[in-house]
C-alpha cells in the first residue's frame, strides 16, 4: 500500500471513531450531586440531658423528647483571656488586633452594633458558605464568651 493511500486510510480511521465517541457522550447522572464542603450542612446539638445539669430545686430535668435549646452562655467573659484565645485561633484570619485580613475586620461601626449572641452563633456554627469555621468543638464556652470580650474592648 502506498504511503498517501495508508495516510488517507488513517484520517478516514480517525474520523469515524471521532464521529463515534462524538454520539455516545459520557453519560451524566440524572440529577446534579451535591459539592463536598468543609462546612457541615447542619448544626449538631447535644442532647438536652448533656448540656444542662438536673436542677436542684426539684423541677424534672428536660427529657430526650422536650425541644433542646442551647445551654446558657457564661455571666461574662475576660478580654484578657480573650486576647490569648484570639491570638492563637482568630488572629490568623482577622489580623492581631481584629482589624481585618483574610476575614474581615471586627471593629466596624457595623459589627459592633451587633449583639453578644450573633457573634456566639458564629463562633460556635461558623459561617456556611465562607473561611469561617465552627470553633463550637475546639473552644469552651467560657473561651468563646472571653474572646467576644475581647472584641468588644477593641470597639
Amino acid at each position: 500500500m502506498p504511503l498517501p493511500s495508508r495516510i488517507l486510510s488513517s484520517l478516514v480511521l480517525l474520523l469515524v471513531l471521532a464521529l463515534s465517541l462524538s454520539c455516545n457522550p459520557n453519560p451524566q447522572p440524572e440529577a446534579l450531586t451535591p459539592i463536598p464542603t468543609l462546612a457541615p450542612a447542619t448544626t449538631l446539638t447535644l442532647v438536652t440531658e448533656l448540656q444542662e445539669p438536673p436542677t436542684a430545686g426539684g423541677e424534672a430535668a428536660p427529657t430526650a423528647g422536650d425541644e433542646a435549646s442551647p445551654s446558657p452562655a457564661p455571666a461574662s467573659g475576660d478580654p484578657a483571656s480573650g486576647a490569648e484565645v484570639f491570638s492563637a485561633n482568630c488572629a490568623a484570619c482577622h489580623g492581631e488586633n481584629a482589624q481585618g485580613g483574610v476575614g474581615p475586620t471586627l471593629v466596624s461601626a457595623e459589627m459592633a452594633a451587633k449583639n453578644d449572641d450573633h457573634y456566639r452563633q458564629t463562633l460556635l456554627n461558623g459561617v456556611q458558605g465562607t473561611a469561617m469555621p465552627a470553633w463550637g468543638g475546639r473552644l469552651s464556652a467560657q473561651e468563646i464568651e472571653d474572646v467576644i470580650a475581647f472584641m468588644r474592648s477593641l470597639q
